[in-house]
């Protein structure tokens, strides 16, 4: 394995992550679910959506963190809430 497919991979690992947190805070929007289910759902997509910003560690690459995109003050703000 090279470093680059080694970024490739972490990167298709962001992506699934991120949509998962997005498929789940979906489906909690347009459900009826029980109020300790969609509270642990919730508490999950908020672990999908941090998981790429946090430190991974690969064989090549020692650090992988997915950079943070433009965001407004309030948006990073809520970003840095998640993460912590």
């Amino acid at each position: 394995m090279s470093a680059k497919h080694e970024e490739f991979i972490f990167f298709q690992e962001c992506l699934t992550s991120l949509n998962s947190a997005w498929s789940i805070i979906d489906a909690l929007s347009s459900s009826e679910a029980h109020k300790a289910v969609a509270s642990a759902a919730f508490r999950m997509a908020l672990i999908e959506y941090a998981k790429p910003y946090k430190k991974s560690v690969g064989v090549l690459i020692k650090r992988h963190v997915l950079p943070l995109p433009s965001l407004s003050d309030k948006d990073r703000e809520l970003h840095n809430e998640i993460i912590q």
